[in-house]
């Protein structure tokens, strides 16, 4: 599973806690950890290796999506969209 939104937030929040212990003013996070752009479409890219996947743009497409995976015998990608707050 991937929980998709769009930037490495655990590397956002491990450089904000850098900065405070080192006493570093909060500042925007380095550009890198924006993978927003081009956006990465990971159930395409788990397909075009062979694996099955689904993508969840949507609450509502999460039981379809899971029930999927549960039916797939072997490795299955979940591409889940989360917000990026």
């Amino acid at each position: 599973m991937v929980c998709h939104n769009g930037r490495y937030h655990i590397l956002d929040r491990n450089i904000q806690q850098y900065w405070r212990d080192a006493g570093i003013a909060e500042h925007d996070s380095p550009h890198s950890f924006d993978i927003s752009f081009p956006e990465i479409k990971f159930a395409e890219l788990a397909r075009a290796l062979g694996v099955p996947s689904a993508r969840v743009d949507k609450p509502e497409e999460a039981v379809a999506a899971v029930d999927s995976m549960l039916a797939t015998d072997g490795p299955f990608l979940l591409d889940v969209i989360t917000s990026s707050d």
